[in-house]
């Protein structure tokens, strides 16, 4: 995804922080079922960003 191993944390953490932010307008959504499909796909995307952000721990 990105060329440097720091650049590559740093990006992660993005990931995650746009994806709690995100979370805060899908509440709002008119419908049950836009919500549950709208938070599944944030879990997807903030877990994929924790798992770039500690990759390099392991």
């Amino acid at each position: 995804m990105a060329g440097h191993p720091r650049r590559t944390a740093f990006l992660g953490t993005l990931m995650m922080l746009a994806a709690f932010v995100t979370g805060l307008w899908v509440h709002e959504l008119p419908t049950t079922a836009l919500r549950v499909i709208a938070y599944v796909l944030l879990f997807l995307f903030a877990a994929l960003g924790f798992v770039l952000s500690f990759r390099d721990y392991s």
